[in-house]
């Protein structure tokens, strides 16, 4: 390509004439075309580099979760393998001193420390232990008893402390509903006798003796009689609460 002013050598790329300074008309719109593309090129890679940054990052933190995700998995089955050998070991050691430890829990029962009771034999996970195959599965029936007996206390003491009708109604209809499955052999009787290793001839004096004591505990702070006492073995829940309300004076 010649320039028109000196007929010198010219490229597209020359934007003047190397020989005497005029304008390379011929390459302007070549020349502008070039630095739009270079400026488009630019902006792209800049972008493509932003957004290559942010995908690593993406991918850094993804593999970061990932492997914390994996450690925390293994620190809980880690843990619920020590928790479950932790246990078996109580267990295990309760089976192979099963005449030191019955001795002591029926001890416990006979002295009516119901609640050391039902605790001593938790330290020990034999509350919830109903495996047929093992020798304390014929004392559930007692600590169920001995379970809802503390229970049922708990909803007495919060009746007895109750600040307004609402709390001490509520606290009353939770103790009826306690008292409906303690006063109900068969309820504490349920893991012995699908283990087939329920003794009610065992089993029976000795819940008739927790009986009595939560007899004397509603007579004492309900007003209830000792035969309206006896009685609520033979009642559901609504008729025992219809039946605490009007000796309590707490009727609506």
């Amino acid at each position: 390509m010649k320039c028109p002013y000196c007929g010198g050598n010219l490229t597209l790329e020359m934007e003047v004439c190397p020989h005497c300074g005029k304008k390379n008309i011929q390459a302007k719109e070549h020349i502008a075309a070039r630095k739009h593309y270079r400026a488009d090129y630019e902006a792209t890679r800049t972008e493509v580099e932003r957004t290559n940054k942010k995908l690593s990052g993406y991918a850094v933190r993804g593999i970061l979760i990932a492997i914390l995700t994996v450690l925390l998995l293994v620190l809980i089955f880690a843990s619920a393998g020590v928790e479950r050998s932790y246990y078996e070991r109580k267990q295990t050691y309760a089976v192979e001193h099963y005449e030191e430890i019955s001795e002591q829990m029926l001890k416990l029962w006979e002295d009516e420390k119901y609640y050391a009771f039902y605790s001593f034999c938790d330290s020990y996970h034999l509350t919830g232990w109903t495996a047929s195959d093992q020798p304390y599965l014929k004392w559930h029936p007692l600590m169920s008893a001995a379970n809802c007996y503390e229970f049922s206390l708990n909803h007495l003491n919060e009746y007895l402390t109750a600040e307004d009708v609402y709390e001490r109604n509520q606290a009353l209809e939770d103790l009826c509903g306690i008292l409906v499955e303690f006063y109900n052999p068969k309820h504490l009787n349920t893991y012995a006798s699908i283990g087939g290793v329920l003794d009610e001839t065992l089993t029976m004096p000795y819940i008739e003796e927790i009986y009595d004591h939560m007899d004397l505990v509603l007579q004492t702070y309900l007003d209830l009689s000792k035969e309206e006492a006896a009685s609520l073995r033979t009642l559901d829940a609504t008729q025992m609460l219809l039946l605490m309300e009007e000796r309590s004076g707490n009727e609506q």
